[in-house]
């Protein structure tokens, strides 16, 4: 994607000679060795922006990516309840599992002699098994639809609020630098 983006907004340019300031961010693939020779092969200067740093220069940091993440987040959290919630709900039926497994052992260590009583107990234990809480991730499917239901849920006044806040008037044409 980073090769793609500089080939379509550098490598044809009239004055290819020129060295051209590019500002990106940390993201990793930004930074591979294959991007950084094709960035200088088209005389780009690449200049990292710390971390945590893009908050005052890019309009989704400055206004939208926060509410985004939110809605993503509360999503996550929702369907983390809902499996607790089916999790806990079969708690009765395993603290009913439990007790027979335990009445059984204790039947076992009475009933039979040790050796045998010792089998039926590794047996039991075998069988019982009680399966502890396990987090069943989200696929695919459901990751595009919160990604779209959070998106839809951005308003244009937020998207816009980003770019004033930088002082860019992009539907307006004008640019505020100070």
């Amino acid at each position: 994607m980073s090769l793609k983006f500089l080939e379509y907004h550098f490598a044809g340019r009239e004055n290819i000679d020129d060295n051209v300031l590019l500002l990106w961010d940390d993201f990793s693939g930004h930074w591979t060795t294959e991007v950084v020779d094709y960035a200088a092969s088209l005389n780009v200067l690449l200049l990292k922006v710390p971390p945590k740093f893009t908050y005052v220069c890019q309009p989704a940091d400055v206004s939208w990516n926060k509410p985004f993440k939110s809605g993503l987040r509360s999503l996550w959290v929702e369907r983390l309840r809902d499996q607790l919630s089916v999790y806990h709900a079969g708690e009765k039926h395993r603290a009913r599992m439990r007790a027979k497994f335990e009445q059984d052992i204790v039947r076992a260590r009475k009933e039979l002699v040790q050796a045998e009583a010792d089998e039926e107990v590794n047996r039991l234990l075998s069988e019982h098994g009680e399966e502890p809480f396990k987090l069943k991730a989200p696929n695919r499917v459901d990751i595009a639809r919160w990604v779209a239901s959070c998106w839809d849920a951005l308003t244009p006044a937020t998207i816009r609020s980003g770019f004033r806040a930088l002082g860019r008037h992009a539907l307006s044409g004008r640019r505020n630098c100070q």
